[in-house]
């Protein structure tokens, strides 16, 4: 097992954004779920697909930086580290279009969202700070 101590501050941030951000989009897509049950139309399937595949993309990052920060093996793989900056960026993306997509054509605001919204900002963060810890950029 790998130290905490050991991972950078850069890396040490990824993984507080990461895992808030995952924490914050959970909740909010429990809670999001059932505020339009039964609809059937092509713009609200379109919003389950892009806050699934976003949600999906988020346990990604959280798997992967979890990994990047506690296992010995992982710790200086640059390929784990790009699949982590990707899949951070994408779920973060993915979430907010999810959301805008659901604010534009719903006549029921849902206020949760929002924080979905700030679990793909948070996602969107960790991955540039992922980014700034890969090139080698110190505190």
């Amino acid at each position: 097992m790998g130290d905490l101590n050991a991972s950078s501050l850069w890396m040490k941030l990824g993984l507080f954004f990461t895992t808030t951000g995952w924490a914050m989009d959970l909740f909010a897509l429990q809670s999001f779920g059932g505020s339009l049950s039964n609809t059937k139309v092509s713009w609200y399937q379109a919003v389950e697909a892009f806050e699934v595949i976003g949600y999906l993309c988020a346990l990604v990052a959280v798997v992967l930086i979890l990994c990047l920060v506690f296992l010995d093996e992982v710790q200086g793989n640059k390929i784990a580290h790009i699949c982590y900056i990707v899949f951070s960026l994408v779920a973060g993306v993915f979430l907010i279009i999810g959301i805008a997509i659901y604010e534009a054509e719903a006549t029921k605001t849902v206020y949760v969202g929002m924080l979905c919204v700030g679990g793909g900002l948070l996602d969107i963060a960790a991955g540039i700070l992922a980014i700034l810890d890969m090139v080698g950029i110190k505190k």
